[in-house]
């Protein structure tokens, strides 16, 4: 007989005030997002591109959050937010741009068209090194702790709820976000926008609760695929000459839509600690 899973939260959320959490987590993440930016000023390369975004993305996850609970101000946005943002959308170009690439490849594209986002590539690398050269990335992170710390003194008061409580409303209003885009999202930027939530919901099941989940990962990974091809048909179509890389490339968003559209039906909603398997979830 298989014991069931113990769904009550985990002590530390119980016990801490989301004050104290959220500081406790942004804190952590800022602490890796300065390693990786560290390493990515003194070379910048595919690997530590890539990592950088990855600190990026999960210190705005939680950020995100914060922002929404009255740890935002205008003078650490400006210094801060700002250049962090200003960076990460640098990185994306970067990304972007070596994914058409390999799409090109993929899709048996010509080599002039490989040959000219080669090129731009260079010039969106030599963007992204001046940013890093120009920009103190070191005081920019390290400004993060002095000001959250002064901050969470200002926040914290009696009445402040447990963190698990706070999280789980933050948490369950996702998933009724994702539940009710991914009914209706047909659009390329509906679809985008749909990705954008669930990466979201994954980090902070990470961040708040430990939690991840595989269903998540292969829901996001499916609709980021689908968002770079409807990306790189855009330069397809400006350059009208390029159809049979077109039919194959609708032939492959039809195969990576109907995977997303299955794997959907599997999103782990309600999913909290105690349960470790959409299986669990839902017997």
């Amino acid at each position: 007989m298989t014991d069931k899973p113990d769904l009550s939260p985990p002590v530390n959320l119980q016990e801490q005030t989301w004050v104290e959490f959220e500081l406790s987590a942004a804190l952590g993440l800022s602490g890796a997002l300065a390693f990786e930016l560290t390493k990515l000023k003194h070379r910048v390369n595919k690997e530590r591109v890539h990592k950088s975004r990855v600190a990026l993305r999960r210190w705005f996850s939680v950020w995100t959050v914060l922002s929404e609970d009255g740890w935002s101000k205008k003078k650490f946005r400006q210094g801060v937010i700002k250049p962090l943002r200003k960076l990460l959308k640098k990185l994306g170009s970067v990304r972007d741009i070596d994914v058409n690439i390999e799409l090109a490849r993929k899709l048996g594209c010509e080599k002039a068209l490989i040959k000219h986002l080669a090129r731009k590539r260079r010039k969106a690398r030599k963007k992204l090194e001046k940013l890093i050269k120009t920009t103190d990335l070191q005081a920019v992170t390290a400004g993060i702790h002095d000001y959250l710390s002064k901050t969470a003194k200002n926040l914290h008061t009696e009445t402040v709820d447990a963190a698990y409580e706070h999280f789980d409303r933050y948490i369950t209003r996702l998933e009724e976000r994702v539940k009710r885009m991914a009914q209706t999202a047909k659009s390329p930027e509906d679809l985008h926008q749909l990705r954008l939530v669930i990466k979201q919901w994954r980090y902070l099941l990470v961040e708040c609760f430990g939690l991840s989940n595989n269903e998540l990962v292969i829901s996001q990974q499916y609709l980021g695929d689908i968002h770079d091809l409807d990306s790189f048909r855009q330069i397809l179509i400006k350059l009208d000459e390029q159809s049979p890389a077109l039919a194959r490339l609708k032939t492959r968003r039809q195969e990576l839509m109907a995977r997303f559209k299955s794997e959907s039906q599997k999103l782990p909603y309600g999913l909290r600690p105690g349960f470790r398997s959409f299986k669990e979830l839902n017997s």
